[in-house]
C-alpha cells in the first residue's frame, strides 16, 4: 500500500503545484505522464525481479528530490519545457533503451 500512497502524493502534489502556479499546460502534462510512466517502469521491473541501475534512479532523483526541484522550478517561474524534456528522455527513452539492452543481455547469457 506504501508504494501506492507514495505514487498518489507525488502525481497529486505536482498537481496541486502546476494549478496554483497556472502552469497547466503541455509541459505540465509531460512530466506528470513521464513520472507515471516511471512508476509503471519500477512497478513491471519488480514483478519480474529486476531492479533498475543505481545511475537510473539518481538521475531521476527521488520522489522527494522532484517535487522540491519541480515545486522551486514552477514557483519561480522557471520554464517547466526544460524539466519536462528532461523526465521524457530520462524516464521514457533511456529507461526503455536500458531494460531492453538489459533484458537480451540476460537472454544472450
Amino acid at each position: 500500500l506504501e508504494p501506492s500512497l507514495v505514487r498518489a502524493i507525488e502525481l497529486g502534489a505536482l498537481m496541486l503545484v502546476f494549478a496554483l502556479t497556472g502552469n497547466l499546460g503541455v509541459a505540465s502534462f509531460v512530466i506528470l505522464f513521464s513520472i507515471a510512466f516511471h512508476h509503471y517502469d519500477n512497478l513491471y521491473r519488480a514483478m519480474q525481479n529486476e531492479e533498475k541501475p543505481d545511475w537510473l534512479g539518481l538521475m531521476g532523483f527521488t520522489v522527494i528530490g522532484r517535487l522540491v526541484l519541480i515545486s522551486l522550478g514552477a514557483w519561480l517561474g522557471w520554464n517547466l519545457t526544460v524539466f519536462a524534456a528532461y523526465f521524457l528522455v530520462l524516464f521514457l527513452v533511456v529507461s526503455s533503451v536500458q531494460w531492453v539492452i538489459s533484458h537480451r543481455v540476460k537472454k544472450a547469457a
